[in-house]
């Protein structure tokens, strides 16, 4: 059976607050982490193109492959 529980210190991934993600995502600044979840956990955000406004799918999944989060997180709550 295949669990998927976060323990601490995980590392999530989800989309950046300023470019369309959730505070809950791991939002954190160069110098303090700001939601809980990123108290909880190691946060990487990802990003949506500045020119576009969409997610670059092939930069996201580069990174993916780079940093190997525990949990990718494909929600949002203001991304057009």
């Amino acid at each position: 059976m295949y669990t998927a529980l976060l323990k601490p210190n995980d590392l999530i991934m989800g989309l950046a607050l300023a470019h369309g993600g959730h505070l809950t995502h791991g939002h954190q600044t160069e110098t303090k982490k700001i939601s809980a979840s990123s108290h909880y956990f190691r946060s990487e955000p990802y990003y949506a193109n500045v020119e576009t406004g969409l997610i670059d799918y092939d930069a996201l999944a580069a990174k993916a492959l780079e940093c190997k989060p525990n949990m990718l997180i494909c929600g949002a709550s203001a991304y057009p």
